[in-house]
């Protein structure tokens, strides 16, 4: 769900419903950075370039950290960048401290993403961080995370920890494009401490978000509009000197908003679907700041709109939902089912897919209305199958996004050499990425049409044999994962758990690589194994016999 007039969707909360809560006077600030630099950090991050996504995580915390202040203390602590990282590890760098952001982004860069991302762990152990902080100091936890527990593990206890005890740190999350439900959870944990949650569509919305968050901290000032459910709002922001009876802000269409002011009296009124709510008055002088959260009473219903095709098949698209006067409310995703949450009313939807535009009305949404509704739309879809290879024709794992013209990714596979994908006509632009080999090709399909396109890349690639050996010769029994230069995993033949004592990988590009192998949980690694041109690589990994 993505608000029209914003490309970043805030889950913005407060601990509990007041109007205004002021940071006290001459506070410092202290905050501890929980990075994530698990796995799935090393797939790749923006079309076009040739950056991982923590790559252009640890770019946009650079640009954050140049513009905090400098006064504020910074700690870091990361999950994952181990592959032997597991549910309940995390690495803490050093709490915070000053003078220390020069090898805050050493640290960073010399991280490679792999493993675990043990999410609750993590904001567990950045509070004990903090415990040493001095009585009046502002605790901050700010957490950058592209998913949520990858164990599992349930956040009730530490969401009823944070509600029931004083002087918690707040918490701010920045995500990178999290589900629904990992919103959810994660927004309960930022709720109860006081803190917010802030999801941004793409990796390249990290660094503007990360940049207005620094700025909060240059500011006198803070702005938040949210609703009854606790989820952030775009409203209308309005800033009154009331010395001087002078407007000195007006934004328009903000979740929340940051500014400095001369000393003096102010109030803040915000409006959102024709209701206006004003804080009352508040000083600012020279050594303090306001936290200003205006809270409407509007509920929110949950409403699910599912799209199929003629044929009956699910249709993926993007929605636009129109209040009765016609004007954007929010536009989704392109998906095929659409979970949203919207006021009580009446609303028009507009579909778009490929070429295909039309506004469907009557959508009633509300606790007496059902809270799915199914629209069929009138298109007839094409085929389209992708296949990549090498310039010799070997198929090649790599990633296929396909976008339609205003760039929107209509269908993707992450790691893999061939993509059916069902589309309505229209034209299409297919990118594939190997290794930092991109190509482009453009395509036009027609309605019923069945098109194949193959895109070569001139990649050299090699084979790995890999031998499981015991240090007296005999064959050892396990598991394998290669992982390139970036910490990417190349190939994981663990999933199903079938053992072997000899693995061979073909086709895969020429360059250097770690593996690592197990046996009966006995971990061996082998690194700068390198691949050559057209050339068999063997290498022997050996265990000792007591495992057997």
């Amino acid at each position: 769900m993505v608000p029209v007039r914003s490309r970043i969707k805030i889950l913005a909360a407060i601990a509990f419903a007041v109007l205004f809560i002021a940071v006290p006077a001459n506070a410092t600030t202290e905050m501890m950075v929980l990075l994530d630099a698990s796995s799935s950090l090393a797939s790749p991050g923006s079309p076009g370039t040739s950056h991982s996504k923590y790559e252009e995580v640890t770019l946009a915390v650079n640009q954050f950290l140049t513009g905090l202040a400098p006064d504020i203390w910074v700690g870091l602590r990361i999950m994952g960048g181990s592959p032997t990282s597991d549910c309940y590890t995390t690495y803490l760098y050093f709490i915070p401290n000053a003078g220390m952001r020069s090898q805050f982004q050493d640290y960073m860069v010399a991280t490679r993403p792999a493993g675990t991302r043990a999410l609750l762990q993590g904001i567990e152990d950045c509070i004990g961080d903090m415990g040493a902080a001095e009585y009046g100091t502002d605790k901050v936890i700010l957490v950058i995370t592209d998913g949520g527990d990858d164990c599992g593990r349930e956040f009730t206890t530490l969401v009823n920890t944070l509600a029931w005890t004083s002087s918690v740190p707040r918490i701010v999350i920045i995500g990178l494009d999290l589900s629904m439900d990992v919103r959810e959870t994660l927004g309960e944990v930022a709720a109860a401490s006081g803190g917010r949650l802030a999801d941004v569509e793409s990796i390249s919305d990290l660094e503007p978000a990360l940049v207005n968050f620094a700025e909060e901290f240059n500011s006198n000032l803070r702005i938040h509009l949210i609703d009854s459910t606790g989820l952030a709002i775009e409203g209308d922001i309005i800033v009154r000197n009331l010395d001087t009876d002078v407007i000195v802000a007006e934004h328009l269409d903000l979740s929340d908003h940051a500014m400095t002011l001369a000393p003096g009296r102010y109030e803040v009124t915000g409006r959102y679907l024709g209701i206006e709510m004003t804080s009352g008055s508040f000083t600012i002088d020279s050594t303090s700041s306001e936290n200003v959260n205006l809270e409407f009473d509007v509920h929110r219903n949950y409403f699910t709109l599912q799209l199929r095709d003629l044929a009956g098949e699910p249709l993926r698209a993007r929605v636009t939902f129109l209040n009765s006067a016609m004007e954007p409310v929010l536009t989704t995703e392109v998906g095929a089912y659409h979970t949203v949450q919207l006021p009580s009313g009446t609303y028009s939807v507009e579909i778009r897919v490929g070429d295909y535009t039309n506004q469907y009305g009557g959508i009633m949404i509300g606790p007496a209305y059902e809270e799915f509704y199914e629209l069929e739309i009138p298109v007839e879809l094409a085929i389209l199958e992708v296949e990549v290879t090498n310039i010799y024709g070997f198929p090649l794992n790599a990633e296929i996004k396909i976008f339609d013209m205003d760039g929107t990714i209509m269908d993707e596979a992450p790691y893999s050499s061939y993509l059916y994908s069902r589309l309505p006509p229209g034209t299409y632009r297919v990118q594939t990425n190997f290794e930092s080999h991109i190509a482009e090709e453009t395509i036009t399909l027609f309605s019923g049409e069945q098109a194949q396109l193959g895109i070569d890349l001139d990649v050299a690639i090699g084979d790995l044999y890999i031998l499981l050996r015991t240090e007296s010769g005999s064959d050892a029994w396990g598991w394998v994962r290669v992982y390139n230069s970036d910490g990417h995993v190349l190939e994981r033949f663990d999933r199903e758990r079938i053992e072997s004592p000899d693995w061979y990988v073909t086709d895969i590009p020429a360059g250097f690589y770690r593996v690592e192998a197990e046996v009966d949980n006995i971990i061996r690694v082998m690194t700068n194994v390198e691949i050559r041109e057209n050339e068999e690589t063997e290498i022997t990994i050996t265990f000792p016999d007591r495992v057997y």
